[in-house]
């Protein structure tokens, strides 16, 4: 089938397309803005330190076992923030009524690239909540890993606030809703050429058998 062929089944059945595209585009739409519920974020910044002058000044000497020391701990305290330890203490100073697991489906934890930052990020459909949960959470966690590890080299350089203008982490109808014209508007053309394409071939099956039953009258 040539291009030009193409382009002329779709010029046909441009109703279609359009029709089609609109619809899902706008049912994609109305759902996201409608049916789903906002998801806001709020993020806390914590930064692992060396704890003494002492150690300040080694510190500008590093050397790879010095690098491993600092990941190896970077990585004991993402693990400590997201404990049931630290989790059921913040519960208990929040006051929710959740479980630990709960709270940890809300929390994500993280390292700042090329950094020795921690990044907390807690998720809830109140945006006030998700920054209650996360400040609250640095703090108890910045309070219990001083007690455990007997170090006081980690403190918070950046807590969340609320913002004027809350805008949900999820969903984002503004993407959603160029995706599915997108993926609307490829799938329609994909239904008229099928549905051009079997048109085109009962077509031609139907003069076949006519042509055999002219030639058989004919015999």
């Amino acid at each position: 089938m040539k291009v030009r062929e193409l382009f002329d089944m779709i010029w046909r059945r441009l109703w279609i397309v359009i029709v089609f595209t609109t619809v899902v585009t706008s049912a994609v739409g109305i759902y996201s803005y409608y049916y789903i519920t906002p998801v806001y974020g709020a993020s806390v910044e914590l930064l692992v330190m060396p704890n003494s002058a002492e150690e300040a000044e080694l510190a500008r000497e590093i050397d790879f076992n010095d690098i491993q020391t600092s990941i190896k701990l970077m990585d004991t305290y993402q693990v400590m923030i997201k404990s049931p330890r630290v989790l059921e203490k913040a519960m208990i100073a929040m006051k929710l009524r959740l479980s630990t697991t709960e709270l940890d489906s809300k929390i994500e934890v993280k390292p700042v690239k090329s950094s020795q930052v921690i990044e907390i990020t807690a998720r809830d459909p109140s945006p006030v909540t998700a920054v209650e949960v996360a400040n609250t959470l640095s703090r108890i966690s910045v309070e219990e890993i001083k007690e455990i590890m007997k170090i006081d080299n980690i403190q918070v350089i950046s807590e969340a606030k609320v913002s004027d203008n809350p805008y949900p982490v999820y969903p984002r109808p503004i993407l959603n809703i160029a995706m599915a014209f997108v993926v609307g508007f490829f799938l329609s053309i994909a239904l008229v050429l099928v549905y051009d394409s079997y048109a085109i071939y009962r077509k031609s099956r139907v003069l076949q058998k006519q042509r055999m039953m002219s030639k058989s009258a004919l015999g």
